[in-house]
């Protein structure tokens, strides 16, 4: 029994209904844009690539509070969990990273520090690793 699954038992004991990401998660992959190294502005808004804040540039695309997980590259940790990081403010996502909102139902921290206990070893796949947008849905 991991970590979780002790947790529930205590603090559930009736049971938690269990959901696949892409039922309570918005993915907002489509509004990602990469920007080569040369491009850049130099600023005060965080650039994240897979594995975090990669620069700081002159100009954002989001604004709010993100959990970001690693598409491509270093996406998984030695402990086979993936790479999570939080996001707020205004902010420049590339490609290299999935970008999640709750919905509704759904806090963005739990989500956060959810994301953060799971083995994601199963979805995957590639060299480099990657994990895609419809293995983390499920």
């Amino acid at each position: 029994m991991n970590h979780i699954e002790k947790l529930l038992q205590t603090l559930a004991p009736k049971g938690v209904e269990f959901r696949k990401l892409g039922e309570v998660c918005e993915i907002l992959d489509n509004r990602r844009i990469p920007i080569a190294k040369n491009k850049r502005n130099p600023g005060i808004y965080p650039y994240y690539g897979a594995n975090g804040i990669q620069d700081y540039i002159d100009s954002y695309i989001f604004d709010g509070d993100f959990v970001l997980v690693g598409e491509d590259g270093s996406v998984i940790n030695k402990d086979n969990t993936p790479v999570v990081n939080w996001a707020s403010g205004k902010i420049w996502v590339n490609n290299h990273a999935h970008v999640l909102q709750t919905k509704n139902e759904l806090k963005l921290k739990f989500l956060y520090f959810y994301l953060q206990t799971i083995d994601v070893s199963y979805c995957v796949a590639g060299t480099p690793p990657k994990i895609n947008q419809e293995n983390l849905k499920k």
